[in-house]
């Protein structure tokens, strides 16, 4: 696909899905708290800016380093995300607490992370 996001490491999950899997989840995460605006517009906003985080910190994939690397990496990459997510959902008006959004977003690509490690654990080699 022209324009895709790059594999991250050769048995890697392809950073797209993983930009596409953690809008999705950040996108429900402010509509269940309201937003202002257009909810196609926060979603393509939401698009942008973690698939911008998603392709800086896939440049730094551990596969090669073994699996305590790879833990590392995915808990590195969880509050950054929910920090991406937080911002850019308040440039759209989401309504409820710092706390509550955050902890709402922390969970949610959390979720995300295990569903996507089970998925890829499945999938084999």
């Amino acid at each position: 696909m022209k324009g895709a996001i790059s594999t991250a490491g050769d048995r890697g999950i392809p950073l797209d899905t993983l930009a596409a899997e953690f809008t999705t989840v950040a996108h429900a995460v402010a509509l269940r708290h309201g937003v202002g605006g257009k909810w196609l517009d926060l979603q393509l906003d939401l698009w942008r800016s973690l698939a911008k985080t998603v392709r800086q910190r896939g440049r730094e994939w551990p596969w090669a380093l073994g699996p305590t690397a790879f833990a590392v990496w995915w808990e590195g990459l969880v509050p950054e995300l929910t920090e991406v997510a937080y911002r850019t959902t308040r440039r759209h008006n989401v309504r409820g607490s710092l706390r509550e959004v955050k902890s709402a977003l922390d969970h949610a690509f959390r979720s995300a992370i295990r569903t996507l490690a089970k998925r890829r654990s499945h999938a084999g080699p």
